[in-house]
């Protein structure tokens, strides 16, 4: 009767070594609710993480940005591009998937047509791919959990709201991106104004 069991107890084994990677759900203390304030996508949120300034400093290094908050410590990536990258000295885990950088971008305006007003974007770059950011996001996650898959990339944006006398889309989309080295996607808020056409 032993030898009718060891497969059952072997298959058991398998399967357990297949799901641990999917079960484990790892997280870096603080990463989880730093993820959390951060993908609502409002820039409030640098105001709420400088208000927890000491919880989130473990994970890396902070400087004050111009929406009166902080955001990770960026830098310029070349001379001429709006673009900064801050990499993490050792990964973060955010729910068992793993960030290696955080970017930050502000792009001023020309006034010109639909689409040449002010954009702030913000956002971590992930070892993962988007799908598999999604599914390991999206249980814990409102602004993951709403998103669409849009052919490439998975997206949350609102449409055109007021701000006085602006308007501006606002929200979150998950892109392949490999411009960091280990990285394959971007998650990234934007704020981005629009010049309505009269």
């Amino acid at each position: 009767m032993k030898f009718l069991l060891f497969p059952a107890v072997a298959t058991c084994s398998l399967l357990s070594c297949f799901a641990s990677p999917l079960m484990a759900g790892e997280s870096t203390p603080g990463a989880n609710e730093l993820f959390q304030e951060f993908s609502t996508c409002q820039t409030s949120s640098f105001v709420n993480i400088a208000s927890n300034r000491a919880a989130y400093e473990k994970l890396g290094a902070f400087k004050s940005i111009i929406e009166n908050g902080i955001w990770f410590d960026t830098k310029l990536v070349e001379k001429d591009s709006s673009d900064e990258i801050y990499r993490f000295e050792k990964p973060i885990k955010i729910n068992g998937v793993t960030v290696i950088a955080a970017g930050y971008s502000y792009f001023k305006g020309d006034g010109q047509g639909y689409s040449g007003g002010d954009a702030t974007y913000w956002g971590l770059y992930f070892a993962e791919t988007p799908k598999e950011i999604f599914a390991a996001l999206r249980s814990s996650n409102p602004m993951v959990a709403a998103m669409r898959f849009m052919g490439d990339h998975y997206v949350n944006m609102k449409v055109l709201q007021r701000d006085g006398d602006k308007r501006f889309d606002q929200g979150a989309i998950i892109e392949a991106d490999s411009t960091q080295e280990g990285a394959k996607s971007y998650f990234n808020c934007s704020i981005q104004y629009k010049i309505v056409q009269k």
